[in-house]
C-alpha cells in the first residue's frame, strides 16, 4: 500500500447559480516516487487529464492556476485530508 499515491488535496468547483452543481474536480497527490500529480476532472469531459510534475512546487502551481481560472467561473471548495 506504500506504492500508492497519496492524495494531498481536493477541490471541486460548484456553479455559481447553482451550489449542487459541480463544474469541475481537481485532486493533487503524491506520489510514491517522489513526483506529483494533478488530475482534473468535468462532467462534460469522459476522462481525467493527468499531468505529472517532478517537485510539489511545481504542482502547486498549476494548481493555483486551476484555482483562479475556476473562481472565474464558480466557487471552489476545497480540502487538504490529514496525512495518515
Amino acid at each position: 500500500m506504500g506504492d500508492l499515491p497519496q492524495l494531498r488535496e481536493v477541490g471541486w468547483l460548484y456553479d455559481v447559480d447553482d451550489p449542487h452543481l459541480v463544474l469541475t474536480l481537481v485532486r493533487l497527490f503524491e506520489r510514491a516516487d517522489a513526483g506529483w500529480e494533478v488530475h482534473l476532472n468535468s462532467p462534460v469531459e469522459a476522462e481525467t487529464q493527468v499531468v505529472v510534475w517532478p517537485d510539489e512546487a511545481s504542482a502547486r502551481d498549476v494548481l493555483a492556476a486551476i484555482y483562479a481560472d475556476g473562481g472565474l467561473r464558480g466557487r471552489w471548495r476545497i480540502r487538504q485530508p490529514a496525512a495518515l
